[in-house]
């Protein structure tokens, strides 16, 4: 049986282990508002397609509107899905491979940095992806533009995010999830 005192002793490390994890470490503090980053961009993604492409009422006054009708809006999306499908593909291929192949190359067992090599392709695509959406969307270009723009966007953000969640596994063990949890805690506000 636990005693009262040991029991409260428990609870109190677990809660405040996520706070003083993301505030007393500066990997787990810039890391954790990179993912909060990702997070709100795609949340204004997510927003952002059907003013794009719909027509009233998901279009706003004095922007420029594709003004698809309200039955085909949902296929805005069509690009995020495409983005988002092909960096689950890479990251379930690739990841491992990319990890045991760095830890054969540097002679380790594996570092947590080794996760990072996805972030890094994806922190290079998304800005171009958001160039691209922008850019053709104020030019009023053919629609296939500002999809392409988003397909890019999407595969560079989620490779990033997955490659964010697989480092914070690996270098907080065993205290993986608490890391997770104040990463996750600065994305939703």
């Amino acid at each position: 049986m636990v005693s009262r005192d040991e029991m409260s002793s428990a609870f109190s490390k677990a809660f405040s282990r996520p706070p003083r994890l993301l505030f007393g470490n500066p990997v787990a503090f810039f890391f954790s508002f990179y993912y909060a980053y990702i997070y709100g961009i795609i949340y204004v993604f997510l927003v952002s397609i059907p003013l794009l492409f719909g027509s009233p009422p998901f279009s706003y006054p004095g922007l420029f509107s594709y003004q698809w009708p309200q039955y085909t809006v949902g296929f805005g999306y069509t690009g995020m899905a495409i983005g988002f499908g092909t960096s689950a593909t890479i990251a379930a291929t690739q990841q491992d491979r990319i990890y045991k192949y760095l830890s054969k190359r540097f002679g380790t067992h594996g570092e947590p940095e080794y996760r990072l090599v996805l972030t890094q392709i994806g922190m290079v695509i998304m800005p171009i992806g958001l160039f691209i959406f922008g850019w053709t969307a104020q030019a009023e270009t053919h629609w296939i533009g500002p999809m392409v723009g988003q397909t890019a966007i999407a595969l560079g953000l989620m490779l990033a995010f997955n490659s964010i969640q697989n480092f914070f596994v690996d270098a907080f063990a065993p205290y993986s999830a608490a890391a997770v949890a104040g990463a996750t805690a600065v994305s939703y506000p």
